[in-house]
């Protein structure tokens, strides 16, 4: 019988195997900074854009007192407006309900009329009249000669608030476009100051920094925090981390580590987090902090497995005997307060180097490895073997994710857990021993089993049929398949569905029968759980 290893596949593993590839993507001519839909789900979430019992009516002609409403509200002065009568609105053509708007806007200086006691209120709103008042807003002055009504587009293009999309004359304004661009204004910076609209509501009171969570602005919660540089964080940090190495029973025994890993301490009084691969099915390990101490007293308070998190408590004597009375650490930040391009620092253990400090960017938020209910941050700063269950730091000197793995196909695509998964949780949990663990997570091992949608297939030859995968052991078991005639039939795992759900993609090579046996790989799971499928090719 030729029986053959074919292929492995790990459900959480410290380093992921990806493809990728690139497609011809045609460009369009019209610079945006978000797509429309993102601009006014934010814009909504912000309470910077209302619609009516008809909808946000993205697709029609917006008037110029509608404009004003739009702006007031971006300008922080929604709540003046619904407490203004009218009676400072010069302008008899504005609509009852719209007039407190009205009045704000001229007292702001975004709107001046047309000298006679008019302002064309219920009249469409054209690309150079919205970014008119949009300038004036973000405190341009026209009258004061910074730009003027005829060359606003350009201006506005100058200034970065929007792309060369509104130069044609003949554009049709529309409330999209007056949406994109009040989206762009909250990211573009006002008059004589780096501040950004957005960040001067934000410092007024007018946005909530919980609002912003969840939008592509969430970054900006953490606005006002302070900002530190990598040799400040450095020193404000090294001193919480931590080598984690490993041990099964003989190599405890002959005092040699069979793996290493990193961790930090989040609470003066012990409790730590580390990656759970790096303590999975270890009953032994030692920690060694930066001032060479060596801590054997680790408790497990609690992990997850699928999420590859786990929580510890170190005692505070050290194998000298030597007592700490709290330990440096880390303060725990917000992973949804994040956004792309945001700087990161990296404090871990690579290779068993301890001590190390790596910086980059943010370059997903909510990455996708294998299951779309566990994501990650995907993040630049260089890590290695051994940096997993190390510290994911914002600029604010803050956690906010243990780092876990990378995508091996490509550089510098890493990932981290999200350090809200450790949020909530009750640090008074029964503790257990790295033992204990050990011990719990080799039975549940020995209980698992293994399925597959169809037990029996019939392809024809060149054909591709997909059978579902699923297991049952905790952690990072391993799948293989085995089949016992690779010219009848070939076989590929393809792309993670969830932590316990994999396809598997069956080939028809030539006509026959042969059964492909799918198991767990190297004691990572039961060793008497099998699936089989016979795939009989035409």
């Amino acid at each position: 019988m030729n029986r053959r290893k074919m292929h492995k596949i790990r459900l959480i593993t410290l380093f992921l195997l990806i493809s990728l590839f690139c497609a011809n993507i045609p460009f369009s001519s019209r610079a945006a900074f978000v797509q429309v839909s993102e601009a006014v789900s934010t814009l909504s979430r912000l309470n910077l854009i209302k619609g009516d019992g008809s909808g946000l009516q993205l697709d029609r002609a917006i008037t110029k007192q509608e404009s004003l409403i739009m702006l007031v509200r971006l300008a922080g002065l929604e709540e003046a407006a619904l407490n203004d009568d009218g009676n400072y609105c010069p302008f008899s053509d504005v609509s009852a309900w719209a007039r407190g708007y009205a009045s704000q806007a001229y007292l702001n200086g975004l709107v001046f009329g047309d000298g006679n006691e008019t302002m064309g209120a219920i009249g469409e709103t054209d690309a150079r009249t919205f970014l008119t008042f949009a300038l004036r807003m973000l405190g341009y002055s026209d009258s004061l000669g910074d730009f003027t009504y005829f060359n606003a587009v350009a201006f506005a293009e100058e200034t970065g608030l929007i792309g060369s999309e509104y130069a044609d004359p003949d554009y049709v304004f529309l409330r999209e476009d007056a949406f994109s661009i009040c989206y762009n204004a909250l990211i573009t910076p006002r008059k004589g100051t780096p501040e950004k609209q957005i960040e001067y509501l934000i410092r007024t009171g007018v946005i909530e920094r919980d609002a912003l969570l969840g939008t592509n602005l969430s970054g900006y919660a953490n606005y006002g925090k302070r900002v530190y540089t990598a040799s400040e964080i450095y020193e404000r940090t090294s001193a919480a981390a931590f080598l984690l190495e490993t041990y099964d029973e003989e190599q405890w025994q002959e005092g040699i580590p069979g793996g290493s890993a990193s961790g930090f301490f989040i609470s003066p009084d012990g409790l730590a987090v580390t990656c759970y691969h790096a303590i999975e099915l270890k009953p032994y390990a030692r920690i060694k902090t930066k001032d060479g101490r060596i801590y054997l007293s680790i408790e497990v308070l609690y992990y997850d497995g699928y999420r590859d998190i786990a929580i510890l408590r170190v005692g505070k004597t050290s194998v000298d005997e030597k007592s700490v009375r709290a330990f440096p650490y880390i303060a725990i930040g917000d992973s949804d307060a994040v956004a792309t391009g945001n700087p990161v620092y990296t404090l871990s253990s690579p290779a068993g180097f301890q001590d190390c400090l790596s910086e980059g960017k943010i370059s997903s938020t909510k990455r996708i490895a294998d299951d779309p209910g566990y994501p990650m941050i995907q993040f630049t700063a260089p890590i290695s073997h051994g940096s997993s269950g190390g510290v994911l730091l914002n600029e604010h000197c803050e956690a906010i994710g243990v780092l876990m793995g990378a995508f091996t196909a490509g550089n510098d695509l890493n990932l981290a857990v999200p350090i809200n998964s450790i949020k909530g949780l009750d640090p008074a949990f029964e503790s257990k021993t790295l033992q204990e663990v050990c011990e719990y997570d080799r039975e549940q091992n020995l209980k698992a089993t293994l399925t597959v949608s169809e037990s029996s297939i019939t392809i024809d030859a060149g054909k591709k049929a997909t059978v579902i995968v699923t297991r049952d052991s905790p952690g990072s078991a391993a799948l293989i398949f085995e089949i016992d005639d690779t010219k009848v039939a070939g076989c590929a795992w393809g792309n993670f569905m969830t932590k316990q759900t994999i396809p598997l993609q069956i080939t028809g090579l030539k006509t026959g029968t042969t059964v492909v046996t799918i198991s767990y790989y190297n004691g990572t799971g039961n060793p008497d759980a099998k699936a089989e499928i016979t795939v009989t090719v035409n």
